[in-house]
């Protein structure tokens, strides 16, 4: 018996019905309903699989929808609110040296005003992340699944936007010869914030920098002598450019060390050299915020003040002595030490004859009292006000005129070989040939802004303000090396102007005329030099006081207990001729010191003491 079979229509052009044996009909059938069976247990495995990938992505990416909220999907691919707002954009900001801060997260959500900051620690920790969001004003976080996959959708919603970037602690002179600074016009952030903002390309108009110029220049005229004055006015210019200066290969090789013992001169330096709202950097710190202080100056004053008022400061004082020379600086971090470069001009401000104040890395100047117009720094205090308008203007100058500037470092920098023989160190040599070169920058500066306030710094002859800095450079070569021949050269001034009358000596128990720059006093042990009297003897042995104090305490022959740890000085008692007593402030020297055999001192108002 046979079955018929169906066949298609079209199968190999047969029309009709095929006749199929019963055994091999069975046959078919069963196969028949096997494929259907196969059939739907591979529809339901597909249902699962697709069910089981359901469920394994649910919660895990995320999506912003148009009411500004973040979404994840759920278990049956429904949208679930995340967080009440969004990401709008991310930072992930890696600080540079001597930024001591770990990396962070600055973190901008829609409609809050302040980022959301987090350090790298916090933000890889699920709950910290978590409770972060939570706590910012106006925003909900719903948690998800757990906490740990409420912090991966988090982290997912960021990942979208993030841009990795590095921050620099610095502004001031950038690779590129553009001078920038940070909002508030400062030239390097601090150590204490998280700061992002991009530095600014300096710029000011022609008009304003003019007026700047024409205000603040009045400032330098406080010092009434005349080639102090110019040597003040250089360093002050050269502060803004020492990073370009090393740029351009003409790093400066020495610092300045500025020698007062006047209250009011020091405080007219300070105002004029102290920068961006730094304070003044004392060595009485603890070593680690004096090496911040250090750290945190660029193309500006470094100011130093040479005081030792705890024991950490005489660390930081042979501390600092070795960045002079090497001009690197020690930056700790964790249990690395890295060392940074001096971004900044070091001035150390001093009232006393120090081994930091003398020392060879840098150039000494004095500023007295008689030296500052007191009344004028009162009247023309306010002009403080425009120095940044004028460090803005001459930096922008500077900006647009560097060919000028390198083609007058090259000049002078060859004139400085022609001075090869005259004893100056190579320090001293280099420093010559950038301060004539500053000298015709800076004027030039003036003669495009302010020709007439150019006459107030600009008194003398080039040649002679050339040989004026030639004179205290030669000075500096000769620091730190034998003083002996210094030393015998104060004695025989000394013994000199007693002899021929330009020294006056009074005992201390017998002052029978009042008290003058000449005036020094003696007993049968020693003789006491007020101020003027020794500032005189400088003078005539062309040496500055710091530096002469130095040899003399050097050769053990300054005496008497100083008035306090910043001074050579000590105390003494004189009585004038009604037995009426004073103290006096002095040099004491012993009096064996100017007296050779056969040749005593002789003191021609000398009395039975």
């Amino acid at each position: 018996m046979y079955y018929p079979l169906a066949v298609p229509t079209g199968c190999y052009g047969y029309q009709g019905t095929l006749m199929v044996p019963p055994q091999f009909a069975e046959q078919i059938m069963g196969l028949t309903n096997a494929l259907f069976r196969a059939t739907a247990a591979n529809a339901q495995l597909q249902q699962q699989l697709a069910q089981k990938n359901t469920a394994e992505e649910a919660f895990s990416d995320t999506a912003v929808f148009d009411d500004f909220c973040t979404y994840t999907s759920g278990k049956h691919n429904n949208a679930l609110l995340l967080m009440n707002t969004y990401v709008c954009s991310a930072l992930h900001v890696v600080p540079k040296p001597p930024y001591a801060m770990p990396p962070f997260y600055s973190l901008h959500l829609f409609r809050i005003s302040e980022p959301l900051i987090l350090d790298e620690e916090h933000y890889f920790a699920d709950s910290a992340l978590v409770n972060a969001f939570q706590e910012s004003p106006s925003v909900s976080v719903k948690l998800r699944r757990s906490t740990k996959n409420t912090a991966s959708l988090l982290r997912s919603a960021i990942s979208r936007v993030v841009q990795h970037i590095s921050l620099d602690y610095y502004a001031g002179w950038q690779g590129d010869l553009r001078f920038t600074f940070f909002p508030g016009f400062v030239t390097h952030r601090s150590n204490q914030g998280q700061e992002i903002d991009a530095s600014i390309t300096n710029s000011i108009s022609a008009a304003s920098a003019a007026t700047a110029v024409e205000k603040f220049c009045p400032l330098f005229e406080v010092v009434r002598d005349e080639p102090l004055r110019w040597h003040l006015f250089l360093w002050f210019h050269a502060a803004a450019l020492y990073s370009l200066l090393e740029q351009l290969s003409f790093p400066l090789p020495m610092g300045l060390s500025i020698f007062t013992t006047d209250g009011g001169c020091a405080t007219y330096l300070k105002s004029l050299l102290n920068w961006y709202g730094d304070p003044t950097v004392s060595l009485s710190v603890a070593p680690d915020l004096f090496t911040d202080h250090i750290l945190s100056r660029k193309d500006q004053p470094l100011f130093i003040l040479d005081e030792y008022r705890t024991s950490d400061a005489m660390a930081n004082a042979g501390a600092f002595a070795k960045v002079l020379v090497t001009g690197q600086i020690p930056w700790k971090h964790k249990r690395e030490t890295k060392y940074l470069p001096l971004l900044a001009l070091p001035v150390v401000l001093s009232g006393q004859s120090s081994s930091l104040s003398c020392s060879p890395e840098l150039m000494l100047l004095e500023l007295t009292q008689e030296q500052l117009d007191r009344k004028l720094w009162i009247d023309r205090t306010a002009l403080l006000q425009y120095r940044q308008d004028y460090l803005s203007a001459f930096t922008s100058y500077t900006q647009k005129h560097i060919d000028c500037l390198k083609s007058a470092l090259q000049a002078w920098s060859l004139e400085a070989l022609k001075l090869s023989g005259e004893a100056l160190s190579e320090p001293c040599l280099h420093l010559w040939g950038i301060m004539a070169a500053l000298d015709e920058f800076v004027y030039g500066f003036y003669d495009a802004y302010d020709a007439i306030s150019a006459s107030s710094i600009w008194t003398s002859p080039q040649e002679e303000r050339m040989d004026h800095l030639l004179d205290l450079l030669s000075r500096a070569s000769l620091r730190g090396q034998d003083s002996s021949s210094d030393l015998r050269d104060f004695v025989d001034v000394v013994r000199s102007h007693i002899r021929s009358g330009i020294l006056a000596v009074c005992p201390t128990t017998h002052v029978s005329r009042p008290a003058d720059d000449t005036l020094v006093y003696f007993d049968n042990e020693y003789l006491y030099f007020p101020t003027p009297a020794f500032r005189l003897i400088c003078q005539t042995l062309s040496q500055s006081r710091p530096d002469l104090l130095r040899a003399l305490a050097d050769a053990g022959m300054l005496c008497g207990s100083p008035i306090n740890a910043e001074t050579r000085m000590t105390r003494v008692s004189v009585w004038n001729v009604y037995g009426v007593r004073d103290t006096v402030s002095v040099y004491k020297v012993k009096r064996s010191v100017f007296e050779t055999f056969g040749d005593p001192l002789f003191l021609k108002d000398e009395v039975d003491l």
